[in-house]
């Protein structure tokens, strides 16, 4: 049976179980949507009464209109029970942030990134859901305060299979739905609360009246409110204290919320009436704050009442937004005032100062952008910048140059917060008037940044310039907006004049009055891009950077110095310092909540993987990170990560998914006019297609970049780590003349810069076109000095690539023992590194070169290793994940083993393997 104020909902009810019963398998959400008066708190109420009585965990709170502005009071309501021991348990930069934003704890620095918030909240929640389940529930969800709704938003996101719910109330407004529009659609139960039938208003109203009405009566009140619960209530009220007749006359049910609110206030004392309204501008109103005999008429008649904490609680929600709407201007004036003379929250107090003031006035702009600093550095931006939009409003129009710094200001602001639409249109305000050069400077500097991020880096590199103009003579912004310009001019090509910027960059940060930490990001861009410009790696400038290094310094991560030492670990093969140096600094990013960073450590981090042979987890890496970063929306960064996707499925030989994800990759870079970025979903593209055997195609999908990117400048090997496939591509397609350029390019910049795995290749690709001229022997004595190469660095798929072109050409020189060595060690490399299109050539390699056993019904090492798996009772899919190869490659395995072994289904597998004495696999 429902709970009494549940009456009528039976058909909602058997929604929320529905919803209960899905929690305990994976995060959902419940929204119960409907009018106001309708009866949605009601229904929330007993959702989480269920959920209680089941043994869950209960996070709510119950905002109200005037809350909706002030940064994380819906958090702080919702994590007051939480104490320090659980938050204990957090990395400690999650636990600082969390008690910052929640005032338990001082901040530390001047601004606090909003996602370590919600990385925080996240990880807490998995806590706490680790052993039962958890909901964390919002009654009238349109007044959730902006910072509260983001983080709540950020983790609900990424929750998956753990058992916590989100449970909300709201209004079907779009304001109210912008915390669902975070979870997929097929996730969110949505219950939509109608009007009740007579006989369940019948019963509700006998419980409230502690008497039944006569049904004539009880059939008018239903008709004259439309069956919503809170009108019906109120007429039924009016009629128990003889207000109305009970005559034929129409029942007194207003038409908005307002006149029924003055309908209950309007007899009760001017007094009463005050302190009701100082009550709804508060966010925590308490007795304390209010006169308690001027209030006490209000709570003889029901309209509030204050709990034993001393807050003041409305009835219904819908009476405090009356009661302050129904009141002048004036008088809500009056009342902001006296709140700011009570309050001692210093954003709360700016806000009723500002909301209290008729006209501009420098003493509450000033309190306001104090206000603004505070919840900037709480990590709450979106309310710090409605703070300096306030501010904005508040100051005196002759005030030119603080009305220009807060717009400057608000813009950054909502750039932080997500908001790039309306940081874009205050910048335009502001680049419209004539400005200091500092602030035209920052300003111009930050429109460039959202364009590299939504049109192009042409576009983004055009204003930069404007910047660089306007920073004049200061070295440290100046030096700043010369990195942003060389890492657009090496997005766009021009590595050289990218040089130039990023050398000009330290000569500015070296002036007197430079910042130190823009000095360490200027001397590893400058390492960086002389690297890739052919000048080898200065390890004194780069070892100089990393010592001046300010790791928490706000700045865009392609000049942070630790992350340019792993891309050059990456790039000169120290690959194992490189995944640790990498690993420790994504991990540093997760437990802050910088997901914006994580898709430039994937891609190296799964470069790296793929090199060192460890496509498990490449495969992981990619997968999780493509995931996640499109939940942010950016262009850039989801090229970066579904190109790194489509390397491990290129490895892996699942050519579509590859195809796919270098297509949306293309797509994305291309609108960006990131002409470097384009080798990574290319390279991808074109590795899938020479593992597919079809040159041709390897070919379309490189040559572009054979013909460009020398010219941009890129002079080591690293920029150019497609090559050996074109090589192979043009050799197979008979263009020897070309793919031999390309080899002495490969070849000549390896030794310069003393690259294992470029002169190897090189010597690869030089052994492969001997052999395509014919030169037999002239070709296995370029293959077995290749191999030598490779021993000095750790890549056992290239290893193996050579090791099949060698075999392959002993083959043809019928040195055939030697080329099944050869081609023995190339198909194991290739089972290791989960390359199965390369194991099957390897496979047919062995069968050609006349791979024969003692025992003609012996099995291969991989048709037994099939065999085995599928005589564990796996399905073909299965096995071929398991033994990382196709599909087919597995149908061609059985095919083999099952005529070894004289069976001819999977029935038989089983006991033909026991009766020749080889082992099972287990599932």
């Amino acid at each position: 049976m429902p709970a009494s104020g549940a009456v009528g909902r039976e058909t909602e009810l058997a929604e929320v179980d529905e919803f209960l019963m899905r929690l305990r398998t994976a995060s959902c959400a419940l929204a119960v949507e409907g009018e106001p008066g309708i009866g949605k708190t009601t229904l929330w109420h007993e959702t989480l009464r269920r959920a209680r009585e089941a043994g869950g965990l209960i996070l709510s709170c119950r905002p109200a209109a005037a809350e909706a502005k002030l940064s994380f009071s819906g958090l702080s309501d919702m994590l007051a029970a939480v104490g320090s021991e659980l938050l204990g348990r957090l990395p400690a930069p999650q636990r600082n942030a969390l008690e910052v934003a929640l005032l338990r704890a001082a901040p530390d620095g001047p601004t606090l990134d909003p996602r370590l918030v919600g990385t925080a909240l996240l990880s807490l929640v998995r806590t706490l859901s680790a052993t039962r389940v958890v909901i964390l529930a919002v009654d009238d969800a349109q007044w959730l305060d902006g910072p509260t709704s983001s983080v709540l938003a950020f983790a609900a996101r990424r929750l998956d299979r753990e058992p916590v719910g989100v449970v909300f109330a709201l209004r079907p407004n779009p304001a109210g739905l912008g915390l669902l529009r975070s979870l997929e659609r097929e996730r969110v139960v949505r219950v939509r609360v109608g009007p009740l039938a007579i006989d369940p208003l019948r019963r509700l109203i006998g419980e409230r009246l502690a008497r039944p009405l006569p049904l004539p009566l009880l059939t008018r009140i239903a008709e004259a409110s439309g069956g919503n619960p809170f009108y019906a209530l109120e007429v039924a009220m009016l009629l128990r204290q003889g207000d109305v007749t009970t005559d034929g006359s129409q029942l007194p049910v207003p038409e908005d919320v307002r006149a029924l609110a003055q309908s209950r206030v309007g007899a009760l004392p001017e007094p009463t009436r005050a302190a009701l309204l100082l009550a709804t501008v508060l966010a925590v109103p308490e007795i304390r704050f209010v006169d308690a005999d001027a209030l006490g008429p209000a709570e003889d008649v029901g309209l509030v009442r204050v709990d034993p904490r001393g807050r003041i609680e409305f009835s219904h929600p819908l009476f405090a937004a009356a009661i302050y709407s129904s009141a002048s201007a004036a008088q809500r004036r009056e009342a902001h005032r006296t709140a700011a003379r009570e309050v001692v929250d210093a954003e709360e107090r700016a806000r009723h100062l500002a909301l209290g003031s008729p006209r501009p006035d420098p003493k509450v702009a000033a309190e306001l952008d104090a206000a603004a600093e505070l919840a900037c550095s709480r990590g709450a931006p979106d309310a710090a910048a409605e703070l300096v939009e306030l501010a904005l409003l508040r100051t005196p129009l002759a005030d030119d140059h603080n009305r220009l710094v807060r717009l400057e200001r608000a813009a950054a602001l909502h750039s932080d917060a997500g908001n790039a639409e309306r940081a874009r249109d205050l910048l335009a305000t502001l680049l419209d008037e004539p400005a200091p050069d500092r602030l035209r400077a920052d300003a111009l500097r930050l429109r460039a940044t959202l364009e590299s991020h939504s049109e192009s880096f042409a576009t983004a590199l055009q204003t930069a310039t404007e910047a660089l103009t306007a920073a004049g003579g200061e070295p440290s912004i100046a030096a700043a907006i010369e990195l942003d310009i060389a890492f657009y001019l090496v997005a766009l090509g021009d590595v050289g004049e990218s040089l130039r910027h990023a050398e000009a960059a330290v000569g500015r940060a070296e002036l007197p009055g430079g910042d130190p930490g823009v000095l360490a990001d200027a001397l590893a861009v400058v390492t960086m891009v002389g690297f890739l410009s052919g000048d080898g790696l200065s390890q004194e400038r780069l070892d100089r950077a990393l010592a001046l290094e300010e790791p928490n310094r706000p700045r865009a991560l392609f000049s942070a110095p630790r992350y340019i030492a792993g891309l050059l670990l990456v790039w000169t093969g120290r690959l194992r310092e490189a995944v640790q140096t990498l690993e420790e600094l994504r991990d540093e990013r997760i437990e802050r909540g910088v997901e914006s960073d994580i898709p430039a450590f994937s891609l190296y981090l799964v470069w790296a993987y793929l090199w060192l042979g460890e496509t498990e987890r490449a495969r992981t890496l990619a997968a999780d990170d493509a995931a996640a970063v499109e939940l942010l929306g950016d262009p850039g960064l989801i090229a970066v990560a579904r190109s790194a996707r489509a390397l491990v499925s290129a490895q892996r030989g699942e050519l579509e998914a590859a195809r796919a994800d270098a297509a949306v990759a293309l797509e994305h870079l291309s609108k960006l006019q990131w002409w470097t970025g384009t080798v990574w979903p290319r390279w991808a593209l074109g590795f899938a297609e020479l593992s597919a055997g079809r040159p041709a195609e390897v070919h379309q999908a490189l040559a572009a970049l054979t013909e460009t990117l020398p010219a941009m400048g890129l002079a080591d090997p690293a920029g150019l780590v497609f090559l050996p496939d074109e090589i192979e591509a043009l050799i197979a397609l008979g263009e020897l003349e070309q793919a031999e350029a390309l080899i002495e390019l490969l070849d000549r910049l390896g030794r310069a810069h003393d690259r294992p795995w470029a002169t190897a290749a090189a010597g690869r690709g030089r052994g492969l076109l001997a052999a395509a001229r014919g030169e037999l022997d002239e070709a296995i004595a370029l293959l077995e000095g290749a191999l030598k190469e490779h021993d000095r660095v750790e890549m056992p798929f290239e290893r193996g690539r050579t090791l099949l072109a060698l075999g392959r050409v002993r083959r043809r020189r019928k040195k055939w023992a030697r080329a099944r060595k050869a081609l023995r060690e190339a198909h194991a490399l290739f089972l290791k590194t989960a390359s199965p299109l390369w194991a099957d050539a390897a496979q047919s390699e062995l069968a050609r070169a006349g791979e024969r056993s003692t025992d003609p019904a012996e099995l291969t090492p991989t048709e037994r290793r099939v065999a085995e798996l599928a005589a564990s009772g796996l399905t073909n899919q299965e096995v071929a994940e398991r033994a990382f190869l196709t599909v087919k490659g597995v149908e061609a395995n059985l095919t083999r083993a099952y005529r070894k072994l004289g069976i001819r289904s999977r029935a038989g597998l089983q006991r033909a393997l026991r009766d020749g004495d080889e082992p099972v696999a287990p599932a």
